[in-house]
């Protein structure tokens, strides 16, 4: 079965086109690295290599810290090849290197919140009526 897909992956991609750019060579080395491809071209299909939603996943979070620029998940499955996803990264502003891609989390004072009642005591009371 792997070998068929590997194969038919062959197949799809005809001819090889290189990356062209250092954004294309390190969105190709990423893939390449997870999805335990050889040799990725421009022109291949994230789907076609053996990728799936998991795979787009990690493979997002490490363009994030290779490239210092904030990609949501969707701009792969919108753009499945190197070339789309290379020119989506180029065309959005990078990050500060080092700076988070989320906001920190924040400790909030929970004492004015109601404590929650265990289920022990909420039985009791059913019975008690």
């Amino acid at each position: 079965r792997v070998a068929l897909s590997a194969v038919a992956a062959e197949t799809a991609r005809g001819a090889r086109v290189a990356p062209r750019n250092d954004t294309e060579r390190c969105i190709a080395a990423v893939w390449a690295e997870i999805l335990k491809v050889d040799d990725v071209g421009v022109t291949d299909n994230f789907f076609d290599l053996g990728g799936h939603s998991l795979k787009a996943t990690r493979i997002m979070s490490q363009l994030r810290k290779r490239l210092d620029v904030d990609l949501p998940l969707k701009v792969l499955f919108e753009n499945p090849t190197v070339g789309g996803l290379a020119r989506e990264a180029l065309a959005r502003p990078r990050r500060a290197p080092g700076t988070a891609t989320e906001p920190a989390l924040i400790r909030r004072d929970r004492s004015a919140y109601a404590r929650p009642v265990p289920a022990d005591e909420t039985l009791r009371a059913d019975r008690s009526e």
